[in-house]
């Protein structure tokens, strides 16, 4: 008898703990209820890729040139200002600036990339035709493109909003649809590489630049050099 009654009070023991604890546990969450947002929150990982910015020259492999972005003035009428309005070819030399074409990662990462020129500051984008236009503001569904490296060793900038949509220009440099790849003749066309620009040395003799006292002496080796010619 005195066994079934010390089981007894070890059963209701236990019982008191159990409530105990559970209350104790549901008081401490009521009594903060944002913290388990805060947590939540914290333990959000943020998707995308690390951003960066990249300059480039972009060459064509039908036209043999450089892409470029200018802006052109357009006549206004009679009484009127002209506008200044931006164009894409590829027709563009080493030295001209507007060949200048900075890579702009997308938020969302995956290799997704901004294309815009560094002087007229307009962003690369498609239209629904499928014409290559630009536009004042990065639109982040017409204007995200994708780098995707061929064969020959050469890059195609694949549109994200339509995957079968590529940048391409022509032989004179003139651009196409992004939907002309399909054509077997013009699949090159559509081939570019992208040479990353480095800005050109002011200086290249001995790796550094002149100082004046350099000059001066290089002046004094010239006259130098001409007294012995003359005489």
């Amino acid at each position: 008898m005195f066994g079934g009654l010390l089981t007894l009070l070890l059963i209701l023991l236990l019982g008191f703990l159990g409530a105990n604890g559970a209350s104790s546990v549901h008081v401490s969450s009521s009594a903060n209820p944002d913290f388990l947002k805060s947590i939540k929150k914290d333990s959000i990982i943020p998707t995308g890729g690390v951003s960066y910015d990249r300059i480039y020259q972009v060459y064509s492999r039908c036209s043999g040139k450089l892409v470029q972005i200018f802006r052109v003035l357009r006549r206004g009428r009679k009484g009127r200002r002209g506008r200044f309005r931006a164009r894409v070819d590829a027709q563009g030399n080493e030295t001209d600036n507007n060949t200048l074409l900075m890579f702009e990662s997308h938020p969302s990462g995956g290799g997704h990339i901004y294309i815009k020129g560094v002087n007229s500051k307009k962003y690369l984008c498609f239209n629904r035709k499928g014409n290559l236009i630009l536009r004042h503001y990065s639109d982040p569904m017409k204007c995200v493109f994708k780098e995707i490296p061929t064969k020959d060793n050469y890059t195609r900038l694949q549109f994200v909003l339509h995957p079968a949509w590529y940048v391409g220009f022509s032989r004179r440099g003139r651009r196409l649809k992004g939907f002309a790849i399909r054509h077997p003749r013009k699949q090159k066309c559509f081939h570019l590489l992208p040479k990353p620009w480095r800005p050109p040395a002011r200086h290249r003799t001995y790796g550094k630049p002149f100082s004046p006292l350099d000059r001066l002496l290089d002046r004094n080796k010239l006259k130098h050099i001409l007294g012995r010619v003359n005489r």
